[in-house]
């Protein structure tokens, strides 16, 4: 299910998430935010893009944890593939 999360109830499992598509309620929670990156607002910038100022965004992280304590930490970008197999085994199904 996708949908845009209006609320979250984090105060007792399962956890609670109210959608723009409906309810879900979830023993795990994975929050993964975008980012825009802020300009100098300088001038010259907006010509100077690309040849010779650019934006560094931070490095995609992700922790899982269980019971409180991290289990599995990935760092960068993964294939949705790859990023399922580290992520599926601390499931519970």
């Amino acid at each position: 299910m996708y949908g845009t999360v209006e609320a979250i109830d984090s105060s007792s499992r399962p956890f609670v998430l109210e959608t723009n598509k409906g309810r879900i309620e979830a023993e795990a929670l994975i929050v993964a935010t975008g980012a825009t990156p802020r300009k100098l607002a300088v001038p010259g910038e907006a010509e100077l893009v690309g040849r010779g100022v650019s934006y560094i965004q931070s490095i995609p992280t992700l922790i899982l944890f269980k019971h409180g304590k991290p289990v599995e930490r990935i760092v960068g970008a993964l294939p949705r593939e790859q990023l399922m197999a580290r992520i599926t085994p601390h499931l519970n199904r």
